[in-house]
């Protein structure tokens, strides 16, 4: 059966979440546990999954930090070759199992995860240091090279500190587009 929901926990939700169901849901997981103050930084969406984000234990987070310079969705093979510290690159698996039984990642199968919400991987991301994401843009890049499309590879290296790397997957990019016609598209990727 279903549990009957408090009036006072709907009425919270309503006010607070205003229509954004996966506010809503961090909401109610909120509610569980201890409910921001009035005025806090919780009193956000960010807030909420940023506080959620900062409960993991350190491993966990920083495998959901490279996810989140990797993509929406990932593989875990990617993860544990560019997790930077590589003694423990053997636990990625476990950390990501960590992050879905924490309802931040959903596991696809066992070899790809994704972030189970856009933003919850815009957070995540928004986490880690400038030089942090230069340096893991530029190991997905290298990993990736050999068979991910060129915007793909575009992306990491101009996210890189070798931004000069993304010219010839731009222009590959570009090119492809402007052989199927894609006449805006082949024009916006020519010109980054």
């Amino acid at each position: 059966g279903t549990a009957e929901v408090p009036a006072e926990l709907l009425a919270w939700v309503e006010e607070k979440g205003e229509g954004n169901p996966l506010f809503a849901q961090e909401l109610t997981r909120a509610w569980e546990g201890d409910r921001p103050s009035e005025g806090s930084s919780l009193g956000t969406l960010r807030g909420f999954l940023t506080s959620r984000l900062d409960q993991l234990d350190p491993a966990p987070l920083l495998a959901l930090k490279v996810a989140s310079v990797v993509g929406r969705t990932f593989q875990v093979a990617t993860l544990q070759e560019i997790f930077p510290l590589l003694e423990e690159r053997g636990l990625v698996p476990e950390y990501l199992a960590t992050t879905a039984e924490k309802g931040l990642t959903a596991c696809q199968n066992r070899h790809i995860y994704g972030f189970r919400h856009a933003l919850i991987q815009d957070v995540t991301y928004e986490l880690l240091l400038y030089s942090q994401k230069r340096e893991l843009h530029e190991a997905a890049a290298r990993w990736l090279e050999p068979d991910a499309p060129p915007l793909v590879l575009a992306h990491h290296w101009e996210q890189s500190s070798r931004p000069e790397r993304a010219l010839p997957y731009l222009q590959e990019a570009g090119q492809k587009a402007l052989a199927m016609g894609a006449y805006p598209e082949a024009e916006s990727i020519l010109r980054r």
